[in-house]
């Protein structure tokens, strides 16, 4: 019976890890049909939460059954995610739209309860480990899909394959794609995801997991094959989304993972970087015109341009509508009805930072506990730097959150959410010493 517990746990772990990048086409149940600005603060059921629950129910029947002890993980972690739930439901009293605060607040309890299976599951030594298995299949889907729309130029791939709803072709509204400077255009890589940033989050997570299976020093040469080939991939994969915050997130965190693996051997070390090197080099040698008005447009590029306008525009947005609701925030997953309500002449969209995200919703203690949970990841990261295998499942929580710096999905998208209590759960078990036995 337990054994029969022990993997069923675990399918439901590796299932709703791809949960989080394959939100859409497997399920997404949209219970308003006048949600405010879909996905952003809406009544959505996601087929992650339903995977998250069912992770939890698994979870707690197979402690009981082993009769182990019931751990809370990290107390600075579990206090934040708890404290973030615990306020935005009390921010129900006080919000524009009550249900609308009490839908998001119960979506962050799921977070909690993930958090805290994940932590209690027992995936220990090393907990990122029990991804791997499902880290190719999703590379292969996600890098395939994502190459064939910025060959074709639309995502009419996730139409024929994923029966997904949207079809984005360069120069729709809305759709994410650059221009070089002779004006050429080119559709960003959207994979399974709803945006490009979102894929360049998920695709960081995904380096980073075979980055730690390279460092660690695979035995057999089919092995140390598959491993340099994921790097390679999942590196290429990032490229493709074009996401400056998920390049940054990833560079930061893979530097920490590098430093950390030199105890295991230089070689390793920099054998990776020039993988990694390399497979940089060569998508800057195809798409460098493209790189370079991304990261420095000139007036050709006026897609960018308006997009770092609107990005500013968004950003003082969010700053009134702390300054209008500064105490207590406008009430969790109210962002939108805020700027409604508050805001006039700013652009009216989800503004692209955690940060700005917590300290609109929730007030200066939304803005309390985000710093809380950075500040925790971070010592976190500097206590596991001498053991390689926890420094990994550090660091995957650490890219999540530098990139978003720069978007939302760990706030503002329930799958992403989602996705950020699996990781903490990761990064806790790790640093916390969870025992396991094998199953």
């Amino acid at each position: 019976m337990t054994r029969i517990l022990s993997r069923t746990r675990r399918l439901l772990f590796l299932l709703t890890f791809a949960g989080a990048f394959w939100p859409i086409w497997l399920w997404r149940q949209v219970l308003d049909d006048r949600p405010i600005s879909t996905p952003f603060n809406s009544f959505t059921l996601h087929l992650s939460t339903a995977l998250g629950l069912m992770l939890c129910v698994a979870v707690f029947l197979e402690t009981v059954a082993k009769q182990r002890k019931w751990r809370w993980g990290d107390p600075i972690l579990t206090s934040v995610l708890i404290g973030i739930a615990l306020w935005g439901t009390l921010s129900a009293l006080w919000a524009l739209n009550a249900g609308l605060a009490l839908w998001t607040a119960a979506e962050w309890w799921v977070v909690v309860i993930v958090y805290l299976s994940v932590v209690n599951s027992g995936e220990r030594p090393p907990a990122w480990r029990a991804l791997l298995p499902l880290v190719g299949p999703l590379l292969v889907v996600e890098l395939m899909i994502g190459a064939s729309q910025m060959a074709t130029g639309s995502t009419l791939t996730n139409g024929l394959l994923l029966r997904w709803g949207k079809d984005f072709r360069v120069g729709d509204p809305g759709a994410s794609y650059l221009l070089n400077d002779v004006g050429r255009p080119l559709l960003r890589a959207y994979g399974t995801t709803e945006h490009p940033n979102h894929l360049a989050g998920f695709a960081g997570v995904l380096a980073l997991i075979l980055l730690g299976v390279w460092l660690a020093g695979p035995k057999s040469q089919a092995g140390r094959w598959r491993a340099g080939g994921g790097l390679v991939l999942s590196v290429m994969l990032l490229g493709i989304t074009f996401s400056r915050g998920g390049w940054i997130a990833f560079g930061l965190a893979a530097a920490y993972v590098l430093i950390c693996g030199l105890r295991e051997g230089r070689g390793r070390v920099v054998a990776a970087v020039g993988l990694m090197t390399a497979t940089a080099s060569f998508f800057f040698f195809g798409f460098g015109p493209w790189i370079a008005q991304r990261i420095a447009p000139s007036e050709a590029a006026w897609v960018e341009i308006k997009s770092l306008q609107d990005r500013a525009l968004v950003a003082e947005g969010a700053w009134e509508l702390f300054r209008a609701q500064p105490a207590l925030g406008v009430g969790l997953g109210n962002y939108m009805q805020g700027a409604v309500e508050h805001l006039s002449g700013q652009v009216k969209a989800p503004v692209h930072n955690t940060m700005a995200m917590a300290l609109s919703e929730l007030g200066l203690m939304g803005g309390v506990l985000v710093v809380g949970l950075y500040a925790r990841v971070i010592w976190l990261a500097w206590r596991a730097r001498a053991d390689l295998a926890a420094a990994v499942g550090v660091a995957l929580a650490l890219g999540l959150l530098v990139a978003n710096a720069f978007d939302l999905y760990a706030w503002g998208l329930a799958p992403g959410r989602l996705f950020l209590g699996l990781l903490c759960g990761l990064c806790a078990s790790d640093s916390a010493g969870v025992d396991s036995k094998p199953t």
